[in-house]
């Protein structure tokens, strides 16, 4: 248990020294300052158990979306949201754990849970860094096919997943 909170916080820790990065190129300490208060209360919350914190994960969020639209960094902002999903999947996986005994808590599934979501936040790092570079023009149409070959593609990951677990 306090190997998934120290993840949470070293996760969380990383999104907001990235969105902190992102938001010095344009000298915006009131953003920093707010998104450092709003990690802090999260920490908080997922700290002593609450499980009210989605707020906090909706407003870090916004401030990326802020930070896009004025076109900060992207690489800054994509390292950013990788690790703030990271932490939001430990906040989560933090709350479902309380719920039992910390002696009832086997090690692998801590451990395989930590290795899968690292595994997952490395591709998303990797797959971003491979999009911010690659720029392809596709017209609409090759574009609905495309979110629809992609959609369909991830839930066949998501069935083959659930018959693996």
């Amino acid at each position: 248990m306090k190997s998934v909170r120290l993840a949470f916080l070293i996760s969380l820790g990383l999104s907001l020294a990235c969105m902190a990065a992102a938001f010095l190129s344009l000298s915006g300490w009131i953003q920093i300052v707010i998104g450092l208060s709003i990690g802090a209360q999260w920490a908080f919350l997922v700290w002593n158990g609450r499980r009210t914190y989605w707020f906090s994960f909706l407003g870090l969020l916004a401030l990326l979306v802020y930070g896009a639209a004025l076109n900060l960094p992207t690489i800054w902002l994509l390292g950013s949201l990788v690790t703030l999903l990271a932490a939001w999947d430990l906040g989560e996986f933090t709350a479902h754990l309380s719920a039992f005994d910390p002696d009832q808590v086997s090690p692998l599934l801590v451990r395989n849970h930590l290795n899968r979501l690292l595994v997952v936040a490395g591709a998303g790092l990797a797959l971003g860094g491979i999009a911010l570079i690659i720029k392809i023009r596709l017209e609409f149409g090759s574009a609905v096919l495309l979110g629809l070959l992609v959609f369909i593609g991830l839930a066949g990951a998501v069935r083959f997943l659930r018959g693996n677990l």
